[in-house]
C-alpha cells in the first residue's frame, strides 16, 4: 500500500524472538521470515505495508504475509521486514490459495 512493488531477499527463516510493539503491548513472534531490501529498493517496506503479500516471482509462489518492519538494520542499514510464513497464515485462517 505504501511502497508499491519492491524487491528484496530472504535473509533469515524460522527466526524467533521478533518483538513488535502494538498499542496493547509488546508481542513476540517465533518462526518468522526476515527480508532485506535490494539495490533497486533498499527499504523493502514502510509503515502501512502490513498485510501485504510477499511473493517469489521465480517460483510464482506466495512466501508470507508482511506484519512488521524496522527503519534500521540489515544490509546497508536500510531496515528489515518480517513476515509470517504463508503456510502458517493459511492454516490459521483455514483457507487455501487457488492455483491459476
Amino acid at each position: 500500500r505504501t511502497n508499491g512493488l519492491t524487491t528484496g531477499r530472504v535473509s533469515a527463516i524460522e527466526l524467533d524472538g521478533i518483538a513488535v510493539e502494538y498499542p496493547t503491548g509488546v508481542i513476540e513472534f517465533d518462526g518468522q521470515i526476515e527480508i532485506t531490501g535490494s539495490p533497486d529498493t533498499p527499504r523493502f517496506s514502510s509503515g502501512g505495508d502490513s498485510g501485504s503479500l510477499v511473493y517469489d516471482p521465480q517460483r510464482r509462489a506466495a512466501v508470507g504475509l508482511l506484519f512488521a518492519g524496522s527503519e534500521y538494520g540489515g544490509a546497508g542499514g536500510a531496515g528489515l521486514t518480517y513476515c509470517n510464513p504463508i503456510p502458517v497464515v493459511l492454516d490459521e485462517l483455514g483457507v487455501r490459495l487457488m492455483a491459476s
